[in-house]
């Protein structure tokens, strides 16, 4: 299976090299694994953001020397630093993929991997989540407008991040069948 995959694969870079004209212009489309590394710098840098303004806010809408102040901090940092690492170490394993000078067999386990880790992510770090927005509105159940705030927040949030969890899926199904 591996040797017709790997026939296949140098009979395309074959193909494209021979029968390229040499002046292509460069139609500056990206491809999946460019777009999935693009996505995974992107988290990387909403992460980073959310790192400074999540106390901020929080600083802003609890009273001083409070201690649930600092618990919501504490967990919210946590949550936002692990997530940043895993998008960073991910952002950085796709990233030395070279479909070049790697066996087509090598893409495929490097990719295989990726996903592993994302969705074991996402296993450890939701029922954190969870519990971590339960507690926050816990704290501020005195006030109704945030406690919406936060229910249409999560909602929304949810949404959005089934939405682009349907496109990692998406970009790692079509890495992983070539």
């Amino acid at each position: 299976m591996e040797n017709q995959l790997r026939k296949r694969w140098l009979a395309v870079r074959q193909e494209m090299t021979l029968n390229a004209p040499v002046d292509v212009p460069s139609t500056g489309r990206k491809t999946i694994l460019q777009k999935l590394i693009a996505r995974y710098r992107t988290f990387v840098i909403i992460e980073a953001l959310n790192l400074i303004y999540i106390p901020l806010l929080l600083l802003k809408l609890l009273p001083e020397h409070d201690i649930w102040q600092w618990i919501l901090m504490a967990l919210y940092e946590v949550i936002m630093l692990v997530s940043l690492i895993t998008d960073l170490w991910l952002h950085s394993w796709l990233g030395k993929i070279n479909v070049e000078q790697m066996s087509v067999y090598e893409v495929i386990k490097r990719c295989a991997l990726a996903r592993k880790r994302h969705l074991q992510f996402l296993f450890v770090m939701l029922p954190f989540s969870v519990i971590t927005i339960a507690l926050t509105a816990y704290v501020f159940s005195d006030d109704i407008y945030i406690v919406i705030g936060i229910i249409t927040g999560t909602l929304i949030g949810m949404c959005v991040g089934i939405k682009f969890l349907r496109q990692f899926l998406r970009d790692y199904k079509a890495l992983m069948h070539i």
